[in-house]
């Protein structure tokens, strides 16, 4: 909530977030995207913003906020999730170029956040044989810029693992820290 809350008060509005859900407890099974931009996410950065609410009330709204991302990652995670259905239905339209009002509407050209959690060794068995060089850059990451003001936030690293120094990446890394503090701060009324 916090990296929704920061990157919303850094761009000055809410973006959709894309943010996968492993799916590996079926044979198969890859990711679920988890639409964790939701009703309640926004009413707790609209709290965050409101200088009237008081720390109990944005306390209030970042655990229903919280609950919320929860149920729909779990829902995602046990096959519960709807938007890879919806993403095939989509491309299907797309290849018969037909139109539908719906689908324009639901899919945006580009996510501009991602907020994924990377299993720690994913990449483990494919390292294999690989001399420490390689070894050390290999993040288990798999996305790169997909639009000039996306923000790409994984939460999980492996140990010894090298990232690119970026600009943007280091302010938004800053902005992230300076905002989960005053988040604390202003929830806990220090």
């Amino acid at each position: 909530m916090t990296l929704q809350y920061t990157y919303s008060k850094n761009q000055r509005q809410s973006f959709l977030t894309y943010e996968a859900s492993m799916t590996r407890l079926f044979r198969e099974g890859h990711t679920e995207t988890v639409g964790s931009c939701t009703v309640q996410s926004f009413e707790f950065v609209r709290s965050m913003l409101d200088k009237s609410k008081t720390p109990q009330e944005r306390l209030q709204l970042l655990c229903k906020a919280c609950d919320k991302h929860q149920e729909l990652y779990k829902d995602a995670m046990c096959g519960q999730g709807v938007n890879r259905h919806l993403f095939a239905l989509y491309v299907i339209k797309r290849f018969s170029e037909e139109e539908s009002p719906f689908f324009d509407n639901i899919f945006p050209g580009t996510y501009l956040l991602f907020t994924s959690q990377t299993q720690k060794d994913q990449c483990e068995a494919d390292a294999k044989g690989l001399s420490d060089e390689v070894r050390l850059i290999i993040a288990g990451e798999g996305f790169g810029p997909v639009a000039d003001q996306w923000c790409c936030l994984q939460c999980c690293r492996r140990e010894n693992t090298l990232v690119p120094e970026q600009s943007r990446v280091q302010r938004m890394a800053n902005i992230i820290i300076i905002e989960i503090l005053f988040v604390f701060m202003v929830i806990f009324d220090f």
